[in-house]
């Protein structure tokens, strides 16, 4: 019983809390004394390795700040959004996309749903062990204005600069200062080529280009993005009316 203890308040203080759970469990359980070591260290192993990876998850979610963290693929009512193929999102799901440092650009008019797939994709990302930041529109350019004066605007800029998959939420088309503009170039810029945006709007993707007020960076930055970015347009009714109207008829 004294070497039991001693290994469990070991692995304890090595903060491997997931052995010491599997390893109370085979303590506790008489059929463990039929297995052999290196099967009962194997399934120590594996336990820590899924404690280890669950937290991890845990602590890149809590970092992301992703809109709608319950927002699964596997959830989409596809009923809500007619214009949504489950054919492009089961291609999408696969995150080859990702791997090859291309982008997602939704929309659509308010209320299709655009953050909510956003928020499942940017999930399943996250659930195989790769970060991402999820940001509005608004809020990145403000933080980016002010990076080079602000320290806590500098953190955040350093952070949308090396995030694998960026998710900026709700781009808007209200003009641009020259500062914003070139704030915005920079980051496109630097994260080109080797990592991936998810964007949503209610805008067209044409009706983005004059917010910029300059032409060369407006094409310096959009065809960084567009040409490179798999597209989906939602249409049809707003999920909250359609919801609601589903309501009334119980």
């Amino acid at each position: 019983m004294m070497l039991k203890n001693k290994i469990t308040s070991n692995l304890s203080e090595l903060k491997l809390h997931g052995m010491v759970s599997a390893l109370k469990q085979q303590f506790s359980n008489d059929n463990y004394e039929d297995k052999g070591f290196l099967q009962r260290l194997d399934e120590l192993v594996v336990e820590q390795l899924n404690v280890t990876s669950n937290a991890r998850t845990a602590r890149m979610m809590k970092q992301a700040a992703i809109r709608f963290p319950a927002a699964s693929i596997g959830d989409i009512d596809y009923s809500l959004m007619p214009s949504l193929k489950p054919a492009v999102v089961k291609e999408l799901a696969e995150l080859e996309w990702l791997k090859n440092h291309r982008h997602i650009i939704i929309t659509g008019p308010t209320g299709t749903g655009k953050t909510s797939l956003a928020s499942a994709f940017g999930n399943a990302v996250i659930s195989s062990g790769i970060p991402a930041i999820h940001c509005r529109f608004k809020t990145l350019i403000l933080n980016l204005a002010a990076a080079d004066t602000d320290k806590r605007a500098a953190t955040f800029r350093r952070r949308v600069e090396k995030a694998p998959l960026l998710i900026i939420d709700d781009w808007g088309t209200a003009p641009l200062s020259v500062t914003e503009r070139h704030s915005l170039f920079e980051l496109i810029e630097k994260r080109d080529q080797n990592s991936s945006l998810l964007i949503t709007s209610q805008f067209a993707i044409v009706e983005w280009h004059d917010a910029f007020g300059d032409a060369t960076v407006a094409d310096s930055t959009l065809d960084r993005i567009v040409h490179s970015a798999h597209k989906i347009v939602l249409k049809g009714e707003s999920i909250r009316k359609l919801l609601g109207l589903r309501g009334s008829t119980k």
